[in-house]
């Protein structure tokens, strides 16, 4: 549509009137996008969850590498392991402890997205 028509269209009187009028059509339109909004979101749901869980792990081994900034954690025992002559235990324990608590966080938001999607389990079982 060129712009001309465009502007014809709107001033006419029938566009403003009436069922087919300009209003109904932008209370249609802001209704429907409300609805396809919401429709989107609960489509995407599944994908921003699992987005959630991988930047859940990633901040827990982040956390780890803070150690190296002087901010402790779990990242202090795997670091003091390795400069005590190469401890394995110590070193050992802090890297079973960081996979732990990945993993812990991991189970827990697949918990959460499988609650929150049951649509998908019910869609991949047929």
């Amino acid at each position: 549509m060129t712009e001309q028509s465009v502007w014809s269209w709107l001033t006419t009187a029938s566009s403003w009137q009436g069922e087919d009028g300009i209003l109904h059509r932008l209370w249609e339109h802001v209704w429907l996008s409300g609805v396809s909004v919401l429709v989107a979101c609960l489509i995407a749901l599944p994908s921003i969850t699992a987005g959630v869980r991988i930047a859940t792990v990633n901040t827990v081994a982040l956390v780890t590498i803070g150690f190296a900034v002087g901010h402790g954690g779990l990242g202090e025992i795997i670091t003091t392991g390795f400069t005590n002559n190469l401890y394995r235990q110590q070193v050992l324990t802090g890297v079973v402890l960081v996979v732990l608590l990945a993993v812990v966080f991991d189970l827990l938001l697949l918990l959460v997205q499988r609650l929150l999607t049951p649509w998908v389990r019910a869609e991949a079982a047929r």
